[in-house]
């Protein structure tokens, strides 16, 4: 391509139009500010194919950058948004490699503003699963979340609190402390340590309370209230001695 001049500018709302070689390109507020154009100047091969890959993005673009300057997409999420218009690859790569120089599309980046967030209340694993759905590389995530740090004092207060609000078995809600730990990603090192710091009250008088509320359904199947509360994980005999000593149960 030969050397371009702009002949012509002119606003429109929050777009340029450039006039060059008697085509005209649209571009967004960022990009001219970027390039600083003005009438009669002289655009070189490389700045051409920018404008043009621009120009061609024009509808989309403007749309992802409070996103993009924001670290909040991923080159891939970015690429597979431009795809969508469609824009030819070597188009796609233009406005990539144009967005990474000018320092606002960097997947590292992204990595570090969003490991602040989820170090607050996600394990690591969930970090990394997020980041591989973004589709970072394995290269950039090994290397930059080694020093992820996985809250065990959030960890341990959404245990205890789980602990404190349910009327299941100690058994039950230490499994389902266990399961939702898991859920968000925490390794089972952290995940041991809040199970031993928790604090599990007695649950002698929970379940006997649960006895009585289900006996006003079942009281004429004795068995199905032991079932329900087995399901909770209450222990089966400490049940039938519960309801033998209130005078729900007889096995004889």
């Amino acid at each position: 391509m030969n050397e371009c001049i702009i002949n012509k500018i002119k606003s429109q709302k929050k777009n340029y139009l450039l006039y060059i070689n008697k085509t005209i390109y649209t571009i967004d507020y960022y990009f001219y500010e970027c390039i600083l154009p003005y009438e009669g100047k002289k655009i070189d091969n490389k700045t051409m194919q920018e404008i043009e890959a621009f120009s061609l993005a024009n509808k989309i673009l403007p749309k992802l950058y409070n996103k993009i300057f924001n670290n909040r997409l991923s080159v891939y999420e970015v690429k597979a948004k431009l795809k969508t218009i469609p824009l030819e690859e070597k188009k796609i790569n233009i406005i990539i490699d144009f967005l990474k120089n000018e320092g606002h599309l960097d997947d590292i980046k992204l990595i570090k503003y969003y490991q602040e967030i989820y170090q607050n209340n996600k394990g690591y694993k969930a970090f990394k699963n997020f980041l591989i759905n973004k589709h970072i590389s394995s290269y950039l995530i090994e290397k930059y979340t080694i020093n992820y740090k996985e809250n065990f004092e959030y960890a341990l207060d959404y245990a205890q609190k789980y602990v404190d609000n349910k009327t299941s078995s100690n058994i039950f809600k230490m499994n389902m402390v266990k399961a939702h730990l898991i859920n968000k990603g925490f390794s089972q090192n952290i995940i041991n340590q809040v199970i031993e710091k928790l604090n599990f009250k007695d649950d002698s008088d929970i379940l006997r309370k649960e006895i009585h509320k289900y006996y006003l359904k079942y009281q004429n199947d004795k068995y199905k209230i032991i079932s329900k509360l087995a399901n909770k994980g209450y222990n089966v005999n400490e049940i039938k001695k519960i309801m033998t000593e209130e005078g729900m149960f007889n096995e004889d």
